[in-house]
């Protein structure tokens, strides 16, 4: 298999060489290969992870950003010196990436600190910082704050903002944009307002413009200003107020134009964060097909290729540093794209002998592949119904210690729930792997779970299990047998008469359970976050409200009745030998959270942080308060609690990626962690060492502490202030298949297609499932770690001259590189394929996602050879394997 030239037209065409089908696969060692010549130098375009992730929130200053969170929405700038500027709505602040890739608060941008409120955007020039937020638009130097604007009275809301090289500050708004002179002054509207569309002012007053809202700006250093109005509209509005259209509305979607004038050219439909480069040209995330294209000062367009991203369409935006690199603010993340020249194609590799030295030319070496036993898709198949993760589910891992020193943690992913014996063997306990309900009054491990969200062991050493997404409380007796204690399977909001608990039957009743906890006597108490409560079920099977279901809100609960109190969103819960019920409050982003106690007699109080509803948390979020009153401590992002004997209460301080301990006296401390999102090593003092984001506690028998982080990978312990790991999870289901590749059986179907990396190992499909590599020791796997490939099964496989691997997976071609995210991580990007379909039931063109190049065909026929035949709207036939379809090629 090889790649063919790249023409003149840029068209990609592919030569596949198939020879006939086996069911193993040979190496011949053949006599006298000759070197291939060097390939011409090239440079392409690489992608680095910067900071965030798939999950919004706050967390990560002080700390490497990568490993951070950051809110989803909001602009981005780039300073002088390479430092990215970026408004965090989830931490009511603006943060900063420094050139060392550490995250932090920028000091005195905080809302509660600052004029602006919550910051909205974003802009650096003029030798200081700017920040438009909900009050007002403010210039930031050397420390000091100076405000040049109300908002209300520039703009309707602030969504933008930029300086251009003589120190005028531009904000966008709704459906205007103003201009506020430099060192202050009157702002002035220079776009929007007005009531005529702006497609049809082609050289008038841009304030004649009738501009929708949810606008997107970026100014040249001369003052032009450039518009992204709606989804794929594109303005241009001249220093002297004259406005352009560079694309209007009700435009050809597609992908065609590279090189010639942007008002001739197609782009995917929807456009996003434009940005000016440091030579003056203008960059838009064509987000559709997944692709920036840069407009020259002459209106000529190009793309930076191959596209190295699949943005959030509906907010990703743009900024260019000084030295050209494209950063992309997708949902909670950011990227950076940057040009590598990568040298002569093939030059600089490393040699690898061969692993099999033929004493005679033409010698005949088994490889992989074996007669008789299960085929490669049949194990995954096996693997998956034995409790591979839902992937539309997000993974919760819970602990809870047992008698003896067994470990139970319940996969609400995985939608089981596992035993960890003391010498390392894990058995199933409950769950076939499979979500719905099924099983009670059967043996566990056939029963039915979805997704279980909190396990509890109770005196007796019954297994209790949150059945989360069954509206259960399920109970796993010592015989095995699984029966419900709580929950009719309803929920209240789906009750008619949405009646209170009051001593009726648990099994009757809707219960809601994000986690529960048995206490020494044997009641089992139960956080109910979609109702808002904590219930409590007695020995006699009656159950009723421990806290909730009242009006009292906020700290002004406190000392009064905890059934009086308006819970929010309890979703932790642990209980003392006293009987004193602790949780955490503040499921939502709209309650700060908070460590409350219902003590013995009923009555509740607030241990930790603040009780207040109706503010977001992020705005007192962070890592503040050891040594001091738990009371007057930051928490961040809290998920779990667990009590010792001595009436030591432990937080799981999430986002702090912390563990923090209040002493009866009602003191906090951290007992474990740094801050650091990583895996501490074991054996190292436990306050020194980081932690991979804990989310589940619990206390054994001897007292020490058991905990599981992020990954939850392992469970470990602290004790006598040390880090260790007690148990491995095997939290991934995954299939573990690694073994000689000769002892392989492949799909009838035969191998479909291999190809030889640069490292000597070999990559192979079969079209029935994953991609999969044999290494130059012979050993099998499956390539099962790449983020971003698509699913389904690979049907095809190359690797380029830059060591790129290209995986077509059903209709999409995928580029697939190693440390493409900044951690080493395998990570693939679409760059062909997933294009336009005729439907042909209902006679409607659609477009498929993450399409890097599409083209229009109005039906499909197969061809001899294996190969596709497109037909177009206008008759003309391409023989290809590409169009999103098929062996990967590009056809425009």
């Amino acid at each position: 298999m090889s790649w063919a030239g790249v023409s003149s037209a840029g068209r990609v065409r592919r030569r596949w060489a198939s020879a006939g089908c086996a069911a193993a696969l040979v190496v011949v060692g053949l006599p006298g290969a000759a070197a291939g010549q060097a390939a011409e130098e090239s440079t392409s375009w690489t992608v680095e992870h910067v900071a965030g992730g798939t999950e919004a929130g706050f967390s990560g200053d002080g700390h490497a950003a990568v490993d951070a969170r950051i809110g989803g929405g909001g602009n981005l700038a780039v300073g002088a010196g390479g430092a990215v500027y970026l408004p965090d709505d989830d931490g009511d602040r603006v943060r900063v990436i420094g050139t060392d890739g550490v995250i932090d608060t920028v000091p005195g941008t905080r809302a509660a600190d600052s004029a602006t409120g919550t910051p909205r955007a974003v802009a650096v020039g003029d030798g200081a910082l700017f920040v438009a937020g909900d009050d007002a638009v403010v210039r930031r130097s050397g420390g000091n704050e100076s405000v040049l604007a109300t908002v209300g009275d520039v703009v309707p809301s602030a969504e933008d903002l930029a300086v251009d090289d003589d120190g005028n500050v531009y904000v966008a708004g709704s459906d205007t944009v103003a201009r506020i002179p430099a060192g202050g002054g009157e702002p002035e509207v220079i776009a929007g307002g007005g009531r005529v569309p702006p497609q049809r002012l082609d050289g008038a007053d841009a304030t004649r413009a009738s501009l929708p809202a949810h606008l997107q700006m970026a100014v040249r250093g001369d003052g032009t200003v450039y518009l992204r109005p709606g989804e794929s509209e594109l303005y241009r509005v001249d220093p002297d107020g004259a406005l352009h259209t560079l694309r209007g509305p009700h435009r050809e979607s597609g992908f065609a134009g590279d090189g010639g004038p942007v008002d001739e050219a197609q782009f995917g439909g929807r456009l996003a964060g434009p940005a000016i480069g440091p030579d003056g040209r203008l960059y838009v995330l064509d987000a559709r097909n997944s692709v920036v294209r840069v407009i020259g000062r002459d209106g000529v367009v190009t793309s930076l290729t191959p596209p190295a991203i699949t943005p959030d369409e509906a907010g990703a935006r743009l900024a260019v540093s000084a030295e050209g690199a494209v950063y992309v603010r997708s949902g909670p993340s950011v990227e950076r794209l940057v040009e590598v020249d990568r040298g002569a194609a093939g030059q600089g590799r490393a040699h690898y002998p061969s692993h099999y030295s033929a004493e005679e030319p033409g010698t005949v070496y088994p490889v992989a592949g074996a007669d008789e036993g299960a085929t490669v898709g049949e194990e995954l198949r096996q693997a998956r119904q034995a409790g591979s993760p839902d992937p539309d589910v997000e993974q919760r891992v819970r602990v809870a210690t047992g008698p003896r020193g067994v470990t139970y943690y319940a996969d609400s992913a995985a939608h089981r729930v596992w035993r960890v014996e003391r010498d390392g063997g894990v058995e199933v306990v409950a769950g076939t792997g499979e979500a719905g309900f099924a099983g009670d009054d059967g043996p566990a491990g056939e029963a039915q779970l979805d997704e279980p969200t909190g396990v509890a062991v109770g005196p007796d050493g019954a297994v209790y299990i949150a059945d989360s997404a069954n509206d259960r409380v399920r109970r796993v007796g010592g015989d095995g047998v699984i029966t419900t204690v709580a929950g009719d399977g309803s929920r209240v909001e789906d009750d008619a008469d949405g009646r209170a608990l009051d001593d009726e039957r648990a099994t009757e009743v809707p219960v809601s359970p994000t986690d529960v906890d048995v206490a020494g006597d044997g009641v089992v108490y139960v956080a109910e976050g979609p109702h808002d409560r904590i219930s409590r079920v007695g020995t006699d099977g009656t159950i009723d409200i421990v806290a909730g279901s009242g009006e009292r809100d906020g700290a002004e609960a406190d000392g009064f009745a905890a059934t009086e109190a308006l819970v929010r969103g309890p979703h932790a819960l642990t209980v003392s030998r006293e009987g004193r019920v602790f949780f955490l409050e503040g499921g939502d982003r709209l309650v700060r959270p908070a460590v409350r106690m219902v003590d013995a007699s009923g009555v509740l109080y607030t241990v930790a942080g603040t009780a207040s509803p109706g503010q977001r948390f992020g705005a007192d979020a962070g890592f503040a308060g050891d040594g001091g009153p738990a009371r007057d401590a930051l928490l961040n992002g809290p998920r779990d609690l667990a009590v010792r004997a001595d009436g030591t209460l432990y937080v799981a301080d999430t986002d702090n990626a912390r563990v923090r301990a209040i002493d009866a006296g009602g003191t906090i401390r951290t007992v474990a962690g740094t801050g650091e999102r990583a895996d501490g090593e074991d054996g190292a003092r436990a306050r020194s060492a980081p932690l991979d984001a804990p989310q589940s506690l619990d206390v054994a028998a001897d007292g020490s502490l058991r905990l599981a982080a992020g990954s939850a990978g392992a469970v470990r312990a602290v004790s006598g202030g040390e880090l260790d790991t007690v148990a491995e999870l095997d939290v991934d289901g995954g299939v573990g298949v690694q073994r000689p590749a000769t002892e392989v059986v492949f799909h009838p179907r035969m191998v479909d297609g291999l190809a030889v990396d640069q490292d000597g190992s070999l990559l192979l499909v079969d079209g029935s499932g994953p991609l999969m590599t044999v290494n130059r020791h012979g050993m099998f796997d499956f390539e099962s770690d790449v983020d971003g490939l698509g699913s389904g099964p690979v049907s095809a496989v190359d690797v380029g001259p830059d060591g790129a691997w290209y995986v077509a997976v059903q209709n999409v071609v995928y580029r697939v590189m190693s440390g493409a995210d900044g951690d080493g991580d395998v990570v693939a990007v679409p760059v062909a394929g997933g294009g336009l379909e005729r439907d042909e039931d209902v006679g409607v063109d659609t477009w498929t996602p993450r399409a890097a190049r599409r083209c229009r065909t109005d039906r499909r026929d197969r061809v001899g050879g294996g190969g596709e035949r497109a037909v177009r709207g206008d008759g003309e036939q391409r023989v290809s394997g590409g169009c999103g379809w098929g062996d990967p090629a590009v056809v425009p």
